[in-house]
């Protein structure tokens, strides 16, 4: 999160009169102190909403990663398209783990779209490996036992988030449970 909005959250609020010997009437300060009270509130929960929001917005993907090294190149259920399986992915049943292997030290990135069945929306979510040649992401999916996925395997390009289409397999769905 970034700490701006944070410090515009926390504490940095304070009511003090000014220091002059001129001090206007008491009614005075209160009118202005109730006016800085008011809008610490507003600013307060407009703080609270956003906060409140924030952790959501990573909840489309998955809910955990982890990277390992392998040994070698590793021929998932998916391959890559025409290219020698090139990425490699699989889904595990045990434990909902959707596993993407980088194959090929090629300069590109793995890269795996997909659907599944308690997650919403209009685009593929997409989980990138990009560790570099002989490594497995593991993405913890965590779906419910009644539920789906269905994914296809890509090489592309971490930094501009851009996928190579013509390197896609072809979409593959499994039951969750």
């Amino acid at each position: 999160m970034p700490q701006a909005l944070l410090l515009g959250c926390y504490g940095r609020h304070t009511l003090t009169t000014p220091p002059t010997t001129d001090q206007p009437p008491v009614s005075a300060i209160n009118v202005r102190i109730t006016a800085m009270k008011k809008r610490m509130a507003l600013s307060s929960a407009a703080c609270a909403a956003v906060l409140a929001v924030l952790p959501l917005a990573g909840t489309a993907s998955a809910a955990g990663y982890t990277v390992t090294h392998t040994s070698g190149p590793h021929t998932g259920d998916k391959c890559t398209w025409s290219n020698s399986c090139a990425g490699s992915a699989s889904f595990v049943h045990d434990g909902d783990h959707l596993l993407v292997w980088d194959n090929v030290g090629d300069g590109h990135s793995v890269v795996v779209e997909y659907e599944r069945s308690d997650v919403g929306g209009s685009d593929y979510i997409r989980d990138w490996n990009h560790y570099s040649k002989y490594t497995r992401l593991d993405i913890d999916m965590d779906i419910p036992e009644d539920g789906w996925i269905t994914y296809r395997v890509c090489l592309g390009d971490y930094g501009s988030r851009s996928v190579l289409r013509d390197t896609c397999s072809s979409f593959f769905w499994e039951s969750a449970d």
